[in-house]
Parts: structure tokens; C-alpha cells; sequence
């Protein structure tokens, strides 16, 4: 089966919650071994011109997944899963 490749964006300061978002992503992505591009992304211009008001925020295939540090391990395995 032929999986598409999965763009993700980290965008944070390296806060305690970049970190555990981070860590959930990666071990998503290597548990379902899927395809993806991960970006970390900590500049503040770069932060303003994605959009992202709330960090730690998590960025599927240009979508603003989550924001902030109320998120759900679940949802963000929902937005990795391959359609």
C-alpha cells in the first residue's frame, strides 16, 4: 500500500508541553510507520505567519490542528491517521 506523506509542523518555544507534544507525534508516526515530514518551528515570525495565537500548537498538512496546552493525545492521533 502506497501512504502519503504526512506534513507536520511542531510550532513552540520548547516548553515542558512542546516536548510532550513533540514526543506524542513521534511516537504516532513510528508506531503506524507513517510517512511524514516534521518540522520544528520556534521562530516567533515564522509562529505569526502560520497563524498560531496559543502555543504549543501542532500543524497537519497546513492545518492548525491544535493550539495551546489543553490538547488530547487522541486527537492528535486522529490528525496523523492515514486516510
Amino acid at each position: 500500500m502506497n501512504q502519503k506523506l504526512i506534513n507536520i509542523k511542531i510550532v513552540g518555544k520548547g516548553c515542558v508541553k512542546y516536548f510532550e507534544l513533540l514526543k506524542i507525534v513521534q511516537d504516532k508516526v513510528i508506531q503506524d510507520k507513517i510517512p511524514n515530514s516534521v518540522e520544528e518551528i520556534n521562530d516567533p515570525d515564522m509562529i505569526v505567519k502560520l497563524g498560531v495565537t496559543k502555543l504549543p500548537a501542532l500543524i497537519v498538512n497546513n492545518k492548525i490542528i491544535v493550539q495551546g496546552t489543553d490538547f488530547q493525545r487522541n486527537k492528535v492521533y486522529t490528525a496523523l491517521e492515514v486516510k
